[in-house]
């Protein structure tokens, strides 16, 4: 029973945390403040004060990191699409968590709340971003498409090519 808790903890927090991320257009405030308005806007009644303060630092110092800011920072001609939807040419409907278009640049962003250990997954990860980069190189046929996927237990960026 402590194993499915667990695992319905870590799913909870991991929604939580895309939740949060899902709301952060760009880093326009401090980042103690944007998180704290975001707490109060989306309460989560089944977490203790602790998980809650546990979960903003981990978001905190997540934001923090320079590789991770600089997809969060306002920039000349940039637009950020938050949960945006995409559908490829079979009518399949996908939801990309982060999508950061710039003048000639589009970069997808798929959060995952933790590095997993079985590679399987990692390459299930990976077929995910290529499918949305796939997509968005007929959205955007003159733009570079870069996929990436943040894992924010680590604060690891990995470019998927």
């Amino acid at each position: 029973a402590g194993r499915l808790n667990l695992n319905y903890f870590e799913q909870k927090k991991g929604q939580w945390l895309h939740l949060l991320l899902q709301e952060i257009e760009y880093l326009n405030q401090p980042v103690d403040s944007l998180i704290n308005d975001i707490i109060l806007r989306w309460p989560q009644p089944e977490f203790s004060v602790s998980q809650i303060q546990e979960l903003a630092e981990k978001l905190r110092v997540f934001l923090s990191f320079p590789q991770v800011e600089e997809y969060f920072r306002p920039a000349a001609g940039r637009q950020v699409l938050r949960e945006a939807e995409l559908v490829n040419s079979e009518g399949q409907l996908y939801r990309v968590d982060r999508v950061v278009i710039d003048p000639e640049l589009v970069t997808i962003i798929d959060f995952k709340t933790s590095y997993p250990e079985a590679p399987e997954i990692i390459e299930q990860y990976k077929k995910q971003v290529i499918n949305y980069r796939n997509i968005l190189k007929e959205i955007y046929p003159h733009h570079t498409i870069k996929a990436i996927l943040m894992y924010l237990d680590r604060g690891y960026l990995e470019e998927i090519k």
